[in-house]
């Protein structure tokens, strides 16, 4: 989920970046032939007012059942940490 702090923006900007790992590996971007249940192929263009909340979903291709790190960070910081962490124990 992101919160906006700007005028109008989208859930998955252009100046932030998202990647996930599993066993210290990046893992490649999922594309459906038939989408889950749930996934909304449509949610990073969706707009947002400022303060309000939205939900994104990104498929990975996952390599097996070990837990899954996923990383947003800024695109242009010279701040190298993620923005946000979250591990997925599968």
């Amino acid at each position: 989920m992101r919160t906006s702090g700007f005028a109008s923006c989208h859930l998955w900007s252009p100046d932030t970046t998202a990647k996930a790992f599993q066993d210290g590996q990046e893992l490649a971007t999922a594309i459906y032939s038939q989408a889950p249940q749930g996934y909304d192929a449509q949610s990073p263009l969706a707009q947002l007012q400022p303060k309000a909340q939205g939900t994104v979903t990104v498929g990975y291709v996952l390599k097996d059942h070990s837990p899954v790190t996923v990383e947003i960070t800024d695109l242009l910081s010279l701040d190298a940490g993620a923005k946000v962490k979250h591990v997925y124990n599968l």
